[in-house]
């Protein structure tokens, strides 16, 4: 799976910089989730998985100084299963009601800056 971003024309600014192309992201394949997972930074900004039963998402550390953003595509492989973002900070102030129907794909969009993870999320329909 990639993810493709829409950009601006060859040669114009993005911030102070110039566009060199297309903008793909690929996106990491988790496998089957379950039970508690560490997320890595080096697994890229898109990651993509089945869950399998109820998980436990942990976040890595975001140096001083920097930022990091990870996009979860989850799609349940079961009923009933339960998504929980150990140690972010809700957008909005709390977790949104994500769809545990089986086969539903939830996307949570997490973002760290100084130390702190925030996350937004919703179900793609």
């Amino acid at each position: 799976m990639k993810i493709l971003h829409p950009s601006p024309g060859e040669g114009e600014k993005v911030g102070q910089a110039e566009w060199e192309g297309g903008h793909i992201l690929p996106a990491a394949a988790l496998g089957n989730l379950s039970g508690t997972v560490a997320l890595s930074i080096s697994d890229g900004p898109a990651q993509a998985g089945v869950l399998t039963g109820n998980v436990t998402f942990t976040l890595p550390a975001v140096p001083a100084g920097q930022t990091e953003h990870i996009t979860l595509i989850l799609t349940n492989g079961d009923e009933g299963i339960a998504i929980t973002v150990a140690g972010a900070l809700w957008i909005g102030g709390e977790a949104p009601d994500l769809d545990d129907s089986d086969e539903a794909v939830n996307v949570i969009t997490l973002r760290g800056i100084a130390g702190q993870w925030f996350a937004d999320g919703g179900t793609a329909e």
